[in-house]
């Protein structure tokens, strides 16, 4: 039987909440199991959930800002619990595209020439 990526996840997140003191011992023990199973794969996804959960736990959103240039203090910039990830994008020409969850808002060059040329060939 193939398990999903999440749960996965959660059985990562009970083996580390059962032993804190050791969470290498834990982490260690399941990536053992991961190979046993053949299931090394899908190990992107099943952090990625791990840390999905963690920060819902918490409270914080996940907001991933994409720039042309790498950006500094953007934490700042926000009113809410947000775990900022500044990534560099180069083919943004300037701008910026901002996405957290299911929102994505694209306030870059690139995308507002897109519009431009949208309107013109109407």
């Amino acid at each position: 039987m193939r398990y999903t990526p999440q749960q996965y996840a959660q059985t990562l997140r009970a083996l580390v909440e059962e032993n804190p003191r050791d969470r290498k011992a834990a982490t260690r023990q399941f990536a053992q199991t991961l190979a046993s199973q053949n299931a090394l794969s899908l190990l992107p996804d099943i952090i990625r959930e791990y840390e999905q959960g963690r920060l819902r736990e918490k409270g914080v959103k996940r907001v991933v800002v994409y720039t042309p240039e790498r950006e500094t203090g953007l934490k700042h910039k926000f009113g809410v619990k947000a775990e900022v990830v500044a990534q560099s994008d180069v083919r943004l020409l300037g701008g910026v595209v901002i996405e957290s969850g299911d929102v994505r808002v694209d306030n870059s060059i690139k995308m507002r020439m897109e519009r431009i040329k949208e309107a013109l060939l109407k």
